[in-house]
């Protein structure tokens, strides 16, 4: 049995959302949170879609453990139905694993977010532990993990005391912004644009995510992720009837799930410049990025 809290946002997709369960259902979680947002009225066919994921889910339950479900009659939006889910999460538990529908865990991935959920608990500077890496290679350090301004959500872990800080609407960003605040964050020009335009853009309500909003909060609070050195989490979810990614990369798309067998901490909370400016120049600094294919495609 495991017993740290797990959330599995679920909504269009049974077939995903059975290869994902399969994983959950290995490591036998003591508490499983199910939250999915309700159909779109005029997509067709999607209520039985919907319906039939929250099915498989609910049937494969097939060990002692306390459920809690946050089923949704009506379709809200990736904004609020996520971060509103998530905060439902915290409403009943202190920290806690988040796992999307389309997001493949391997094993050890529960012990690494539990094993650090643990460590750094109680640092108010730590506000995000990521399970994704997407570098190519690593910059040779003996380390399991490293402290980054990136922050990644396709499978990752909080506390209550970070999300609590939460604001989807992001009504301190006029001060912050006339604050320069993402000076003392980033060395460059190119990675502070990047971001403001991404902020600006969720504030002015023109994109529905929610993820934005949350980097903001790290950022505004002076906060840091945890990245690891290897990826554990593989997105399944690229392709057509995807919400977001639906345009395919390799630099994203089903990449290899890597297993931990020991974690190495860093002696220090330092942030990662030179994984950093990779991250940056990998996979957001470039034209063709699925990053700014996902901005164009839920703005238009």
């Amino acid at each position: 049995m495991f017993n740290t809290p797990v959330l599995l946002l679920i909504f269009n997709r049974p077939d995903v959302t059975a290869v994902v369960f399969e994983s959950i259902k290995k490591i036998k979680p003591a508490q499983l949170f199910i939250a999915a947002d309700g159909p779109r009225k005029h997509k067709e066919g999607e209520q039985e879609k919907c319906m039939a994921a929250r099915k498989i889910v609910m049937d494969a339950i097939d060990w002692d453990c306390d459920v809690k479900t946050l089923f949704r009659n009506e379709n809200t939006g990736c904004k609020y139905a996520v971060s509103g889910a998530i905060t439902w999460f915290f409403e009943h538990v202190e920290e806690g694993i988040i796992l999307e529908d389309d997001c493949m865990p391997g094993i050890s991935f529960f012990n690494y977010c539990s094993e650090l959920l643990k460590k750094y608990k109680d640092n108010n500077s730590v506000m995000h532990i990521s399970a994704n890496y997407f570098n190519k290679q690593k910059i040779k350090n003996k380390n399991t993990y490293y402290f980054s301004h990136y922050i990644e959500i396709w499978g990752w872990a909080t506390w209550r005391r970070a999300w609590k800080l939460y604001d989807p609407e992001m009504k301190s960003f006029p001060e912050m912004k006339n604050k320069e605040f993402l000076k003392g964050i980033f060395k460059t020009s190119a990675e502070k644009e990047y971001w403001m335009s991404c902020f600006e853009m969720a504030y002015q309500k023109q994109v529905d995510t929610w993820d934005y909003q949350w980097v903001y909060c790290i950022y505004a609070n002076s906060g840091v992720g945890i990245t690891p050195y290897m990826n554990l989490v593989s997105n399944l979810g690229f392709g057509d009837d995807a919400t977001h990614t639906v345009t395919f990369d390799e630099r994203l798309s089903e990449k290899k799930i890597h297993e931990i067998n020991e974690i190495k901490h860093p002696q220090e909370i330092k942030i990662s410049q030179k994984e950093d400016h990779r991250t940056f120049k990998n996979l957001y600094k470039k034209e063709d990025n699925i990053f700014k294919k996902i901005i164009r495609r839920i703005t238009n």
